[in-house]
């Protein structure tokens, strides 16, 4: 039940609970108390693990294309290059919500080096990559036309994630006899992707664009179950689509 509406107070461990609002306190205390030291630190931090990750990106994507040349593959994993650092991005100023008015300003340039430097990094690594592989440059993408369903915009009407457990029952005998196809039919996206559906269904992306910025973060695409597993949800009353 962990993380999900079913957690509910009947379900808690005392001893557990006790030793997460330890952990919980502590972090809070930390963030409160942080500062430009702290700060920049995190920068340093932060970069490390970074270089890692798109470290491992480049080398997967080596691998992929040494067996078999595949510009489809080589543009997703351009994409999900790019897509990490924007997300590093968007993390390394964050780091500013910690800081008072006086120590973001001194943050300031230190943030801007730092996000210079990954950009510089990332596109010269790019580079190098593409080399190896005896190219000059990435090759052109066919943009794919989403029509009909897949433009649909989704948009929660809760707090997720949440458990099915005790909602399929609401629903007719037929359409749990849908979900349950839909389930067995795509069972690894089923398995890895309903939660992140549900984090970026915030009434400002379409269904294919979800099902993109999915496929950005954990590397699985399924647009046919993305539209069922909404689909699902309307009938739960859980989103609306606009």
């Amino acid at each position: 039940y962990y993380h999900t509406s079913e957690d509910t107070l009947d379900k808690v461990d005392p001893a557990m609970l006790y030793r997460v609002g330890c952990m919980t306190a502590t972090y809070a205390y930390q963030l409160a108390n942080a500062g430009l030291a702290e700060a920049k630190w995190l920068l340093s931090e932060s970069r490390g693990r970074y270089l890692q990750r798109l470290n491992q990106l480049l080398s997967t994507s080596a691998a992929e294309q040494l067996r078999a040349a595949n510009p489809p593959a080589l543009l997703t994993s351009w994409e999900r290059v790019q897509y990490k650092l924007e997300r590093k991005q968007a993390e390394l100023a964050s780091i500013k919500r910690f800081l008072d008015e006086t120590e973001q300003g001194q943050f300031e340039p230190l943030l801007q080096a730092e996000v210079t430097f990954l950009r510089e990094v990332t596109n010269s690594l790019w580079q190098r990559h593409l080399q190896e592989l005896g190219l000059n440059a990435l090759p052109e993408r066919t943009t794919p036309v989403n029509v009909g369903d897949y433009q649909l915009v989704p948009r929660r009407l809760f707090r997720g994630p949440f458990s099915m457990r005790g909602k399929l029952e609401t629903l007719p005998p037929a359409d749990r006899q849908t979900y349950e196809d839909l389930v067995a039919k795509h069972a690894e996206a089923a398995r890895r992707v309903p939660d992140y559906l549900v984090y970026w269904a915030d009434g400002q992306r379409t269904i294919a664009e979800i099902d993109h910025q999915v496929n950005m973060e954990i590397g699985v695409s399924n647009p046919a179950f993305a539209l069922g597993y909404f689909r699902f949800l309307e009938k739960l009353g859980l989103i609306a689509f606009h």
